[in-house]
């Protein structure tokens, strides 16, 4: 079986190249590419046939890179849900910006057990099994955190910027008139 040291010397080098071309940032490649390291030293005892090595270093590999693209993907349906799909001109740039004015404001102001893991999976881009281990929580109880804190931020929207929460769907939708940026 060959070592981590003897995979990082035959395969460091063109594994960060392969996941470069496939992520746009260099600092998420190399991140992946430690990654990619991890889960080769934890799984090589899985490796059957070192005649498959190669095969089996790229598939580890293609997988964090799917992973990490699903994350990311994630991360931005999941600020989409938190905000919703709301109507803005293509006039105004700033427009953009004022849906999601209070979403910093509204995650700060949740308790502090709901705050800490809608914090790491919206900003941080956590999964629910990477929060819970992060946190030392159980998974259920993580996910029913995330699940209770995404509705007090969307009562916190209805509340205070007059959307409102339509049922066809479950996002939230309307015309902002929020009195935190509008001073109404």
């Amino acid at each position: 079986m060959p070592t981590l040291q003897h995979l990082w010397n035959q395969f460091s080098d063109k594994l960060l190249r392969f996941v470069e071309h496939r992520v746009d940032s260099s600092e998420d490649a190399k991140d992946i590419h430690q990654e990619i390291f991890i889960k080769l030293y934890l799984h090589l005892d899985q490796l059957q046939s070192e005649d498959k090595l190669q095969a089996w270093v790229y598939q580890i590999a293609r997988n964090q890179i799917t992973d990490y693209h699903r994350q990311r993907q994630r991360y931005i349906s999941e600020s989409e849900r938190l905000v919703a799909v709301v109507p803005v001109s293509a006039e105004s740039k700033a427009g953009h910006q004022e849906l999601y004015c209070c979403l910093h404001p509204f995650i700060d102001e949740l308790p502090e057990g709901y705050r800490e893991v809608v914090s790491l999976n919206v900003y941080d881009g956590l999964k629910a099994a990477q929060i819970a281990e992060k946190l030392g929580l159980s998974l259920s109880g993580v996910k029913s955190r995330l699940q209770r804190g995404r509705e007090l931020i969307k009562q916190k929207f209805a509340d205070c910027c007059s959307y409102h929460l339509n049922p066809d769907d479950g996002k939230l939708h309307g015309e902002q008139d929020c009195p935190r940026c509008y001073g109404h």
